[in-house]
């Protein structure tokens, strides 16, 4: 299961994910499974940030070569895995911007992110939903940025950057929300929001 809980608690938003554990051969996962991400944010590899907002007239470039080549991607699968690949792009421009205190470009970084995943959350609503394993593998890939985004992204971060990540947030678990209902799994009840808060 894979969602998101946004609040606001002093203006710092708070992501909540729960991804289904593995379960053991030859016995069905429950509902009652339920984890967090096993790797930890900290240890997330986006890769090389590229050419970063600080840097407007190149990152314009860049930005309109990327949306130019997702013009022609067709496949809806493709087309999700390149939207999913330019957000962990975005993340990793915004955590460089971060560590070099340019909070001003990083903010411009992280709404690029928040489109990629718009972007990302309207070509997975079109997969069909008889290609799970090619769903999983999406799901692992957002749910590791959201855990990122809620680990690195919050502690040591300014605090009007944080108030910045309410939106962002809630659209990466409107992005989880979209490849759980593809794979069928079910929306989080208040109950299941409750324990995972809980835990």
């Amino acid at each position: 299961i894979a969602g998101e809980v946004a609040s606001s608690s002093g203006g710092v938003a708070t992501l909540v994910v729960a991804v289904p554990a593995p379960a053991p051969t030859g016995e069905n996962t429950t509902q009652d499974q339920v984890s967090s991400p096993s790797q930890d944010p900290s240890q997330i590899d986006l890769g090389d940030p590229g050419i970063t907002p600080d840097h407007r007239f190149l990152s314009f470039f860049d930005h309109t070569r990327e949306q130019f080549h997702r013009i022609f991607i067709f496949n809806d699968i493709k087309r999700a895995q390149f939207d999913a690949s330019i957000a962990q792009e975005r993340l990793a421009e915004t955590k460089q911007l971060l560590a070099e205190n340019k909070t001003e470009a990083a903010a411009r970084a992280v709404d690029g992110y928040q489109a990629s995943i718009k972007q990302f959350s309207g070509g997975v609503a079109r997969i069909d939903a008889s290609k799970q394993q090619e769903i999983e593998v999406l799901n692992k890939e957002i749910a590791s940025q959201a855990a990122l985004l809620n680990g690195d992204f919050v502690t040591g971060t300014p605090q009007e950057f944080r108030e910045h990540l309410t939106s962002v947030t809630q659209a990466t678990g409107q992005a989880l929300a979209v490849l759980a209902d593809k794979k069928g799994a079910p929306a989080l009840t208040p109950e299941m929001i409750d324990r995972i808060q809980a835990a």
